[in-house]
């Protein structure tokens, strides 16, 4: 199906503002990059009008600068699988599809049915969680995955023996991703649809987090309650601009016991101090 892409450049002062009125638009999927939003729109979902109008406003109340391009209508998943390679993470973790062939001498597998939106492990972001993650002793422990995406780290964390894992998504073809990938790789985990508010009420030992600044802002003090005394909060998505923001939303509560980097992008394990 044909969708619009609307290019948009923010700063720092407009993203909450962009991303709010993108969703009430019923924005498809998102690419986010350090100061610029790649934003899809089903084109038999919205007019151009409306979207134009309403980006228009937007800048009004929020100084930015957009572009509107129409997407031929073609099959974006085949077009999406034909660019895919997969990831090596070191010789720890070999993040591959069913169409190409499985390499040796990994510690970890893990197959994915690639899809355009969701994380196919070559971020950095996610990268840099499976090589934190490897390190964690995840045996028998309680496991969050909170905007779990396609579900990679969930994966990973069965495949560390996590006892329980709770995988929870906004997006609903996230968790239908999320739940594909528990099938192909014969693992189990708990797949949510819905935000940090929607979390079981539980505690965890470990969370995964790999999700935007906003969110790790906005519910810091929900997810510091939902991490046991003495659990870990591993944690992406942060751009290394924001590190001071984060440091000081959980510096009083959690101790760094690592800070990676990869490009401009952070990850964070932190041990939440006993109260």
């Amino acid at each position: 199906m044909p969708f619009f892409q609307v290019d948009i450049s923010y700063t720092k002062e407009s993203y909450d503002r962009i991303i709010g009125e993108l969703y009430k638009l019923n924005c498809d999927s998102l690419w986010e990059d350090e100061d610029s939003i790649k934003a899809y729109f089903d084109i038999s979902l919205i007019d151009e009008e409306i979207l134009q109008n309403a980006l228009d406003s937007l800048d009004f109340l929020t100084p930015i600068s957009y572009s509107i391009s129409m997407l031929k209508e073609e099959n974006w998943n085949a077009k999406w699988e034909e660019a895919f390679d997969p990831v090596e993470i070191g010789n720890l973790c070999y993040i591959y599809a069913e169409f190409h062939e499985k390499k040796t001498d990994f510690e970890y597998y893990i197959k994915i049915a690639p899809k355009m939106a969701f994380g196919t492990g070559h971020h950095e972001t996610t990268y840099m969680m499976i090589e934190n993650m490897s390190a964690l002793d995840f045996k028998g422990k309680n496991t969050l995955d909170l905007g779990c995406g396609s579900g990679i780290l969930s994966v990973f964390a069965a495949h560390k023996e996590a006892k329980n894992i709770d995988a929870i998504d906004i997006e609903k073809p996230s968790v239908e991703n999320a739940e594909e990938h528990k099938v192909l790789n014969n693992v189990d985990y708990n797949v949510l649809w819905g935000g940090v508010e929607d979390v079981p009420n539980s505690k965890y030992d470990i969370i995964l987090a790999n999700i935007n600044r906003k969110v790790l802002l906005e519910y810091k003090d929900v997810i510091k309650d939902l991490v046991n005394e003495n659990g870990i909060l591993l944690m992406s998505g942060i751009l290394e601009k924001d590190s001071d923001l984060i440091e000081n939303a959980y510096g009083q509560n959690f101790t760094i016991s690592q800070r990676n980097q990869r490009g401009k992008w952070l990850c964070y394990e932190m041990k939440k101090t006993t109260s």
